[in-house]
Protein backbone atom coordinates (compact mmCIF):
# COMPACT_ATOMS: atom_id res chain seq x y z
CA UNK A 1 0.00 0.00 0.00
CA UNK A 2 2.05 3.20 1.13
CA UNK A 3 5.31 3.48 2.30
CA UNK A 4 6.47 2.89 6.02
CA UNK A 5 5.10 6.28 8.02
CA UNK A 6 7.74 8.26 9.41
CA UNK A 7 5.81 7.76 13.01
CA UNK A 8 6.23 3.92 12.24
CA UNK A 9 8.11 2.44 16.06
CA UNK A 10 8.24 -1.06 16.51
CA UNK A 11 10.20 -0.41 20.16
CA UNK A 12 7.79 -1.30 22.05
CA UNK A 13 7.91 -4.53 20.64
CA UNK A 14 11.37 -5.48 22.15
CA UNK A 15 10.70 -7.84 25.01
CA UNK A 16 7.15 -9.09 24.17
CA UNK A 17 6.97 -12.87 23.52
CA UNK A 18 5.38 -14.77 20.12
CA UNK A 19 3.02 -16.43 21.44
CA UNK A 20 0.69 -17.42 18.63
CA UNK A 21 1.19 -17.72 14.82
CA UNK A 22 -2.10 -18.18 13.20
CA UNK A 23 -2.28 -19.54 9.74
CA UNK A 24 -5.24 -18.87 7.03
CA UNK A 25 -4.73 -19.43 3.52
CA UNK A 26 -4.50 -15.99 2.32
CA UNK A 27 -3.35 -14.22 5.85
CA UNK A 28 -0.67 -14.04 8.61
CA UNK A 29 -1.85 -13.42 12.24
CA UNK A 30 1.19 -13.08 14.73
CA UNK A 31 -0.02 -12.28 18.71
CA UNK A 32 2.68 -10.92 20.81
CA UNK A 33 1.86 -10.49 24.50
CA UNK A 34 0.12 -7.15 23.72
CA UNK A 35 0.46 -6.44 20.46
CA UNK A 36 -0.18 -8.18 16.68
CA UNK A 37 0.69 -8.30 13.30
CA UNK A 38 -1.88 -9.08 10.35
CA UNK A 39 -1.83 -9.31 7.08
CA UNK A 40 -1.14 -10.49 3.25
CA UNK A 41 1.98 -9.41 2.49
CA UNK A 42 5.41 -10.78 1.66
CA UNK A 43 6.74 -12.46 4.81
CA UNK A 44 10.14 -14.40 4.98
CA UNK A 45 12.29 -16.17 7.84
CA UNK A 46 15.62 -15.24 7.87
CA UNK A 47 17.49 -18.41 10.03
CA UNK A 48 20.62 -19.31 10.11
CA UNK A 49 22.26 -17.18 7.05
CA UNK A 50 19.39 -18.62 5.18
CA UNK A 51 15.77 -16.61 3.79
CA UNK A 52 12.45 -18.57 3.22
CA UNK A 53 9.74 -17.03 2.10
CA UNK A 54 6.67 -18.06 3.99
CA UNK A 55 3.92 -16.20 2.59
CA UNK A 56 3.37 -13.79 -0.77
CA UNK A 57 0.07 -13.82 -1.18
CA UNK A 58 -0.68 -17.28 -0.22
CA UNK A 59 1.49 -19.79 2.18
CA UNK A 60 4.45 -20.84 0.62
CA UNK A 61 5.78 -22.49 3.88
CA UNK A 62 5.70 -22.44 7.20
CA UNK A 63 9.18 -24.68 8.11
CA UNK A 64 10.59 -23.02 10.35
CA UNK A 65 7.82 -20.57 11.59
CA UNK A 66 7.13 -22.89 14.36
CA UNK A 67 10.83 -22.08 16.05
CA UNK A 68 9.74 -18.88 17.13
CA UNK A 69 6.85 -19.42 19.07
CA UNK A 70 8.08 -18.93 22.52
CA UNK A 71 10.83 -16.60 21.75
CA UNK A 72 10.87 -12.87 22.64
CA UNK A 73 11.66 -9.75 20.20
CA UNK A 74 14.54 -8.11 20.98
CA UNK A 75 14.94 -5.37 18.47
CA UNK A 76 13.26 -4.30 15.08
CA UNK A 77 14.17 -2.38 11.64
CA UNK A 78 13.44 -0.23 8.85
CA UNK A 79 14.74 -1.85 5.60
CA UNK A 80 13.50 -0.02 3.12
CA UNK A 81 10.43 2.33 2.56
CA UNK A 82 8.28 -0.71 2.13
CA UNK A 83 10.68 -3.47 4.44
CA UNK A 84 10.68 -3.85 8.21
CA UNK A 85 11.88 -6.60 10.34
CA UNK A 86 11.30 -8.05 13.47
CA UNK A 87 14.23 -9.89 15.14
CA UNK A 88 14.29 -12.53 17.92
CA UNK A 89 16.30 -13.87 21.13
CA UNK A 90 16.62 -16.94 18.63
CA UNK A 91 18.61 -15.43 16.00
CA UNK A 92 15.59 -15.63 13.41
CA UNK A 93 14.48 -12.65 11.90
CA UNK A 94 11.03 -12.34 10.15
CA UNK A 95 10.92 -9.74 7.06
CA UNK A 96 8.14 -7.94 6.17
CA UNK A 97 7.33 -6.13 2.70
CA UNK A 98 4.64 -4.49 1.89
CA UNK A 99 3.99 -3.63 -1.73
CA UNK A 100 2.47 -0.52 -3.50
CA UNK A 101 -0.85 -1.18 -4.35
CA UNK A 102 -4.51 -0.43 -3.74
CA UNK A 103 -5.00 -2.24 -0.95
CA UNK A 104 -3.38 -2.84 2.92
CA UNK A 105 -1.18 -5.41 3.21
CA UNK A 106 -0.33 -5.69 7.25
CA UNK A 107 -2.53 -4.22 9.95
CA UNK A 108 0.20 -3.68 12.83
CA UNK A 109 -1.11 -2.96 16.52
CA UNK A 110 0.68 -2.19 19.27
CA UNK A 111 0.09 -2.07 23.03
CA UNK A 112 0.73 1.48 23.49
CA UNK A 113 -2.53 2.11 21.52
CA UNK A 114 0.14 3.02 18.22
CA UNK A 115 -2.22 1.33 15.09
CA UNK A 116 -0.60 1.08 11.53
CA UNK A 117 -2.28 -0.01 7.94
CA UNK A 118 0.58 -0.65 5.46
Amino acid sequence: MNPLPPDFDLAPLAGQELGQVCLDQYQIQLHFDSSHIQGSGKVSLELDGTTTELFHGTWRTSLGLDQLVGTKVVSWSRRSAHIFSLHFDSGAALVFESEVGPYEDFTVSIGNGAFWIL
